[in-house]
């Protein structure tokens, strides 16, 4: 029986459908929120708060990451948004994911094993050479900051993997929600050619500081 389960719980489809659900507790959570009449950007300043000092809080990042952060924001900051109770249809699809694993995890004969994770260099270490930009966008000034007038920078961590590709880890210095979440977002569109150590590629943690300033 504890074979069974532990297969059920690798099998993909079976994280898809927790996934879904994390996303629809998510939203609930976050329209009770607003519903009990928190003002939007402060709930948004307070989500990013969590993130900056608990860059691995679950209440904020869920089992993906940061990655999903600046999603949240937008969708937290978007007055014109339908808000309620956790998609129905979206529960039923996530149901129906999780029965289609059963019998295909009964017909599993083994767990399998994850990779072994990779560690990431360090950009001091020897034999380390640094990640070169090949697209690096810069992140836009939304409408109610240019409004208030809200003009610093944001403080990002991130980590380019070793195909160049960027995942923000954390906020270590946010400014103003909407900029925090257009920083973050744009970011992760950022391609590099990738760090390398010893001739071969590697990923590396890096901080990064984006500035917005009124003209």
């Amino acid at each position: 029986m504890a074979g069974d389960l532990r297969r059920f719980l690798v099998h993909p489809l079976a994280w898809m459908a927790y996934e879904r659900f994390r996303q629809e507790a998510e939203q609930a959570c976050d329209d009770a929120v607003l519903a009990a009449g928190v003002a939007a950007p402060d709930y948004a300043e307070l989500l990013i708060d969590f993130a900056s000092v608990a860059p691995v809080s679950p209440v904020v990042l869920g089992m993906q990451g940061q990655t999903d952060l600046a999603a949240r924001l937008r969708a937290v900051l978007h007055s014109g948004r339908q808000r309620g109770g956790a998609n129905a249809a979206a529960i039923v699809l996530a149901c129906s994911l999780l029965l289609s694993t059963l019998p295909l995890a009964a017909l599993t004969d083994e767990t399998p094993k994850p990779a072994p994770k990779q560690e990431d260099a360090k950009l001091s270490d020897p034999g380390v050479t640094p990640p070169r930009p090949v697209k690096r966008d810069q992140p836009k000034y939304t409408p109610d900051a240019k409004e208030q007038k809200i003009e610093g920078s944001v403080r990002l961590l991130i980590r380019i993997d070793d195909e160049g590709k960027v995942a923000v880890k954390a906020v270590e210095k946010p400014l103003y929600p909407s900029l925090d979440a257009s920083a973050i977002e744009t970011v992760q569109t950022w391609e590099f050619q990738p760090a390398r150590k010893s001739g071969k590629p590697v990923s590396v943690l890096a901080h990064v500081e984006i500035n917005f300033r009124l003209l």
